[in-house]
């Protein structure tokens, strides 16, 4: 059985292939043939530049097909050019090629590619949904556009969780209270992030002194959400002279650079760009004392557990899936610069405390470790593919 399964990544593409950063390389899409006979992934995809800039971009990338994957690509547009004749025509053009012949269906939603394809829920087999995110919240801060796809995307996923014949969730509560599932099919709670047993093994990355502490911040820089610009405030506002790790890149990273500057942080902010995922976050992360990751919203961070495991206190805010893995005394009001600055300060005062925050994290995290994380995928995939096969 064939499974069809759209991405809301962005892939690039030559004439040698098609491509994506290391986490969404062929490993990610192959694991899929498992269960399935072969995998067809539809997502958007621009071609890339053969500038220098472009090249350095995209070094890191990995190929996204192989043996038994396949990918059916969309234009790379976003926001009102979604309307444009071409991506109508490139819709068809991806449904014609996925569904060649009999599928099951996985949408990992919310997302812009799930609700372009809904079209072809009634050609599948079966319908499966992974539900990453809450839509009402991670584009909160989108402005005029965000505020009018938001209830779209949301009332799009409340339907496709109704209709699903298995979902998966990447919280264990909280995403299912907002779209609850359909109580007569089987539902599934695990995240996709590869956390190796090695992790656990390692010793934890050591904690100093105080006051001040080696921060670390992790994502995307481009959208507001995972409240950067909170950090450097409190950065600011903090008694201590903490410094501030940033890895990542984005549209908005230059707009960060410069709010650094004009809170006056200069060298005590490090820019670090986007490193491969898996073993150089890692790295990073193992070099610092602690991980901050004020959100303004969240599923479940993929990077919130991989510090947890790697052995870092850290402290966030209580949004998606956070609250399930981190206590309150790790927790911040969201958007609250000043009370993230008291905490930070309050920790580096108390290394025993962030140790014993360390310990407890790397305990919190154990259920995501990949082998025990593998079963509850498998299950999830079985599911589906039983439900196509019926």
């Amino acid at each position: 059985m064939r499974l069809v399964i759209t991405s809301e990544y962005h892939f690039t593409h030559t004439s040698e292939g098609v491509f994506a950063d290391a986490l969404y390389g062929y490993d990610f899409w192959s694991r899929y043939l498992e269960v399935f006979s072969d995998v067809v992934v539809i997502a958007r995809s621009g071609e890339r530049g053969g500038s220098a800039a472009d090249q350095a971009a995209t070094a890191t990338q990995l190929r996204v097909t192989g043996p038994g994957v396949r990918a059916c690509l969309l234009p790379s547009v976003r926001g009102a050019s979604l309307l444009q004749p071409g991506v109508v025509a490139a819709v068809v053009r991806a449904a014609r090629e996925a569904f060649e012949q009999p599928a099951a269906l996985l949408f990992r939603a919310p997302g812009v590619v799930p609700l372009l394809m809904t079209p072809l829920v009634p050609r599948a087999r079966a319908l499966g949904v992974q539900v990453v995110g809450d839509p009402q919240q991670s584009l909160r801060s989108a402005g005029m556009a965000g505020a009018v796809a938001a209830p779209m995307l949301a009332r799009h996923l409340s339907w496709l969780v109704a209709r699903a014949d298995a979902t998966l969730y990447v919280t264990a509560e909280a995403l299912q209270r907002r779209y609850p599932p359909n109580a007569a099919k089987p539902t599934f709670s695990a995240s996709d992030l590869d956390l190796p047993a090695e992790l656990w093994g390692a010793p934890p990355p050591p904690q100093g002194a105080g006051p001040a502490m080696a921060l670390i911040f992790v994502g995307m820089l481009d959208r507001e959400y995972k409240g950067l610009d909170v950090l450097l405030r409190a950065l600011a506002m903090a008694a201590a002279a903490h410094t501030l790790t940033v890895v990542g890149d984005g549209l908005l990273r230059a707009q960060y650079e410069h709010l650094a500057l004009t809170l006056g942080l200069g060298t005590r902010v490090r820019w670090r760009g986007a490193l491969p995922s898996g073993a150089a976050v890692h790295g990073a992360l193992a070099q610092h004392e602690l991980f901050v990751l004020p959100s303004r919203t969240e599923g479940m961070p993929r990077v919130l557990l991989e510090a947890m495991a790697v052995g870092l206190p850290c402290i966030a805010t209580p949004v998606g899936g956070v609250p399930e893995v981190l206590g309150e005394e790790a927790l911040v009001p969201v958007g609250d610069a000043m009370a993230l600055a008291s905490r930070l300060d309050a920790w580096g005062a108390a290394p025993w405390l962030r140790q014993q925050q360390a310990t407890r994290n790397r305990a919190y995290a154990l259920p995501f470790e990949q082998s025990a994380r593998d079963a509850r995928l498998l299950a999830f995939w079985r599911a589906l593919r039983a439900a196509a096969i019926k």
